[in-house]
């Protein structure tokens, strides 16, 4: 079963690569640089969010009523 993580980062990445063709089309060279490093930080911390995930942590909102 996919994990809700990897889930959301399917769904923001192809959202910043339709954002990436509009964006492409109307502006230039300065819009691509931006989308560029936007969208590798995007990339990286929803792979480190997923693997947290699979790994079976649970969000820090619910230790405290764990413990």
């Amino acid at each position: 079963m996919l994990s809700i993580y990897f889930v959301l980062s399917i769904i923001r990445i192809s959202h910043l690569f339709l954002i990436f063709l509009t964006r492409i089309f109307a502006g230039g060279e300065q819009d691509y640089q931006l989308y560029k490093k936007t969208v590798s930080r995007v990339i990286w911390v929803q792979l480190f969010l997923s693997m947290v995930g699979d790994a079976g942590f649970e969000p820090a909102t619910s230790w405290s009523r764990t413990k």
